[in-house]
C-alpha cells in the first residue's frame, strides 16, 4: 500500500469514527425514532399515581369509538422487566364488531393519551348480546410510519371533551 493509499484509509477513519460515534445517522427508521422519542419526551409519567386520571380521559375517548358499547375495566399496568407498560381492561362492543378492527383507532387514542410511559392497550373484548364472537384487542401505542406519526399528532393532546 502506497503511503498516499494508508492517508485515505486514515482519512475516512476520522470521518467516518466520529459520526457513528456520535450516532448520526440519516436512516428513515432513525429519523422517526427521533421524532417519536421527542414526542414521547413531552409527556410526563403519570406511573406514579398508576395513571387514573389519565386512563378516565381514555376511557371516555374509547368509549366513543363506533362499535364499543362499554369499556367496562381500566387498570394501569407499570414497566416491568420484560414488558413495558400497558393498560389493560375489558370492552362491550356490539355483536357485529370484530376487536381487532378497532386495533388502530385505540392505538392513536392510546399515542394521543397522556398516559406515559405506555407500550400497548391490552383489553379482552366481549360482545352485547354474546352472539358475536369474543376476541382480545392488543396493539402498540406507537406510530409505525413518519405519515401516521403526522396524522396522530403529539403525545398528550387526548382531552375527556373529545
Amino acid at each position: 500500500m502506497t503511503v498516499r493509499g494508508r492517508t485515505a484509509i486514515r482519512l475516512a477513519a476520522l470521518v467516518a469514527v466520529p459520526a457513528l460515534a456520535s450516532g448520526c445517522s440519516d436512516r428513515p427508521v432513525d429519523r422517526l425514532n427521533d421524532r417519536l422519542a421527542e414526542r414521547e419526551a413531552a409527556v410526563r409519567s403519570c406511573a406514579a399515581t398508576r395513571c387514573v386520571d389519565e386512563i378516565a380521559v381514555l376511557v371516555t375517548a374509547l368509549g366513543r369509538v363506533p362499535g364499543v358499547v362499554a369499556v367496562t375495566t381500566a387498570t394501569y399496568q407499570p414497566e416491568q422487566v420484560t414488558d413495558g407498560a400497558s393498560v389493560t381492561g375489558a370492552l362491550v362492543v356490539a355483536d357485529d364488531v370484530d376487536c381487532h378492527d378497532l386495533e388502530e383507532q385505540a392505538a392513536e387514542l392510546g399515542w394521543q393519551s397522556s398516559v406515559s410511559p405506555l407500550m400497548s392497550l391490552d383489553f379482552d373484548c366481549s360482545t352485547l348480546a354474546g352472539g358475536g364472537r369474543p376476541g382480545y384487542l392488543h396493539t402498540l401505542v406507537r406510530p409505525t410510519s413518519p405519515a401516521q406519526l403526522d396524522d396522530w399528532g403529539d403525545r398528550g393532546t387526548l382531552s375527556a371533551t373529545g
